[in-house]
């Protein structure tokens, strides 16, 4: 049994891990600000829920509650899951590492992987294949990229993550010149999110293919190769439906990459397979537990486990085996968004025929710890309402869709 400080908002990836964790035995608590209604859906699998500041809004502030909560003793292993909360960790970590056991990357690893220019760099360097980027375009450069430029194009925030806010595609130069003037006006959050340069990318067609990896003092412990089956929205985006794969080679270029890095702690290394020269090229790394965890989790391969068993110096097996071809989808709300948006791009009889690839093997709800998964579902509910239709892909024409073989 050991004492686990989860520092992150519950959503759907980390009350997986915590359920995965209080499976084990373990007792864990979270460390986050707490809104009014969140007693109210608290997870079986979280004893306690101690209030600290925001590490979106506040991190160093959100460190020292942290350290208050750890300096005492009171808990063996820290995992911070998303972004924000990976960040502060690693900026910070000098003050935490005294008082408890966590794994993040050294501050300039963790910066270098998530400014998506700089690890496009490197891994050119290192003769990874990477899409071609545009960087440092202002508005006086743009007709010269719209000359250069092979459309669709791909606008992303140089840093952070979020098909909501950091992700756009653009069809052709105007809906480039708007996409581009319109993300430029954002207000990013320092050393997590710039919006102030965006980047342009060519765009790949194909899947996206994700390499999910837990790294020890440089080396590659554990991988699990996945493809994003379905996403939401489904020009591209998240995971709606997911599915584990056995891919040698994806994982081979993943663990280059982070080795390359001396990478310590989880990650993400997404990949898209280019049908025109078969070869995967890296999109990005997200340097953090990911959003498709609790499919890790149902094909058998706990990574908050293994981190836990990692810091706390336990005897792990390297690469342990998963189950592969393990369909995992998320109902809240990406799987039913995406279904609906394929029934209206090619309509209903052929999603119908599809269900075979669509009907996922697990989904991401729990009867015996309820009350999480109604919260998640009455929120995707709300923001549905308050924002309408997605605008994340506005632009992209229907062409560019990549479904399922069989609806093709």
């Amino acid at each position: 049994m050991a004492r686990v400080l989860i520092a992150d908002y519950p959503g759907g990836q980390v009350i997986a891990g915590a359920r995965a964790l209080a499976r084990d035995g373990d007792h864990c608590a979270l460390a986050w600000p707490r809104g009014r209604l969140d007693r109210l859906a608290m997870s079986r699998s979280l004893r306690a829920w101690h209030p600290v500041p925001s590490a979106i809004d506040d991190p160093a502030g959100f460190v020292e509650g942290v350290r208050g909560l750890v300096a005492g003793g009171g808990f063996d292993v820290l995992l911070p899951f998303g972004l924000d909360a990976c960040h502060a960790v690693a900026r910070h970590a000098d003050r935490l590492a005294p008082h408890v056991g966590f794994a993040a990357p050294p501050y300039g690893r963790f910066a270098l992987a998530n400014d998506k220019l700089a690890t496009a760099r490197h891994c050119a360097a290192i003769g990874v294949p990477v899409p071609r980027v545009f960087s440092g375009v202002g508005e006086a450069d743009l007709d010269a990229v719209c000359r250069a430029a092979r459309f669709p194009v791909v606008v992303k925030a140089r840093s952070g993550s979020g098909v909501s806010e950091a992700l756009r595609y653009a069809e052709g130069p105007e809906a480039l010149r708007r996409i581009h003037g319109a993300m430029v006006e954002r207000s990013g959050r320092a050393g997590v999110r710039d919006f102030s340069a965006p980047l342009i990318q060519e765009f790949v067609p194909g899947h996206i293919h994700d390499a999910c990896t837990v790294s020890w003092r440089g080396e590659v412990v554990a991988a699990l190769t996945q493809v994003r089956q379905v996403m939401s929205p489904i020009y591209g985006g998240v995971g709606a439906i997911n599915r584990t794969t056995d891919a040698p080679a994806l994982r081979r270029r993943a663990i280059e990459v982070l080795e390359s890095l001396d990478w310590h702690g989880p990650a993400q290394v997404e990949f898209k397979y280019d049908p025109r020269d078969r070869t995967y090229k890296l999109i990005e790394i997200n340097p953090k537990l990911w959003g498709t965890l609790p499919l890790s989790i149902a094909a058998g391969l706990s990574f908050p486990a293994l981190i836990r068993d990692l810091v706390l110096g336990r005897p792990v097996r390297r690469f342990p085996p998963y189950r592969v071809g393990l369909r995992f989808g998320f109902l809240f709300p990406q799987s039913t968004q995406a279904v609906v948006q394929l029934g209206r791009r090619f309509g209903w009889g052929r999603v119908w025929r599809a269900r075979g690839q669509l009907w996922p093997d697990v989904v991401d709800v729990d009867p015996a710890d309820p009350l999480p998964d109604l919260r998640r579902a009455a929120g995707a509910v709300w923001r549905q309402w308050r924002r309408g239709t997605d605008e994340a892909n506005a632009g992209l024409g229907l062409a560019r869709v990549n479904p399922p073989e069989s609806i093709r």
